[in-house]
């Protein structure tokens, strides 16, 4: 299971900078700079064990409703987390803009249908 969290969370944040060098295709800048917070190593890390215990048997759109659930708990509490401890969190500045929960997840439509796909793309991916 260890090297199971290692390799999604390195994943998880490979995958966190391309989305975020290509969530905003409007930007003035056209080099599309993606980055990513080490802070963000135990979200992507926990994958595994929530692919473990998500019930086979459920429809795939009940799954991919399932683990954007779980990310935003999860993401929820990381950066609740990180903003008692240290102020703020690394995407702080962005999630105050558009839909939030206390700026602590981004509850935008786009980001919604992104961690729909990418819980199912990652279910599939473990599959194989």
């Amino acid at each position: 299971m260890l090297r199971q969290m290692v390799l999604f969370a390195l994943v998880g944040m490979g995958l966190e900078v391309v989305f975020t060098a290509l969530a905003d295709p409007f930007k003035k800048q056209k080099l599309y700079v993606g980055y990513a917070s080490v802070m963000y190593l135990p979200l992507y890390a926990l994958t595994p064990y929530f692919l473990y215990i998500t019930p086979p048997k459920w429809a795939w759109w009940h799954r991919g409703l399932w683990y954007v659930l779980v990310i935003y708990v999860l993401e929820g509490l990381l950066n609740a987390v990180l903003e008692a401890y240290y102020g703020t969190h690394p995407s702080r500045t962005s999630y105050l803009r558009g839909w939030n929960y206390h700026g602590l997840v981004n509850l935008e439509p786009l980001r919604i249908v992104t961690w729909f796909g990418a819980g199912l793309f990652i279910e599939w991916l473990w599959k194989t």
